[in-house]
């Protein structure tokens, strides 16, 4: 038998109609009561215009410091790349070169 409320999963027994998940929610509903439930549902997994725009915003400002930094980054990688001059280096160069 498959869960009266998801549709999706059996149920947990033989005699229910809920799933575990469902039957979690359908507990918490009892103790909270069912618009407590949908109020924070709606306050924190649907986002309303207002939020969007600032999400909008929060990802314009963290690309404007990111950008910059992955710049740096390369150029360091760069700098990296250009094996420095040591005294060990330089005296084996001489060597070679006598």
């Amino acid at each position: 038998m498959v869960c009266r409320f998801c549709e999706r999963e059996s149920v947990e027994y033989w005699f229910g109609n809920w799933c575990q998940s469902c039957r979690k929610l359908k507990n918490l509903g009892n103790v909270y009561g069912f618009e407590r439930i949908l109020e924070i549902l709606q306050r924190c997994c649907i986002r309303n215009p207002e939020q969007i725009k600032n999400k909008i915003d929060l990802v314009k400002e963290i690309n404007e410091v990111y950008e910059p930094l992955e710049k740096l980054k390369k150029d360091t990688e760069q700098i990296h790349k250009i094996r420095p001059i040591t005294r060990q280096r330089a005296e084996r160069e001489r060597r070679e070169q006598k």
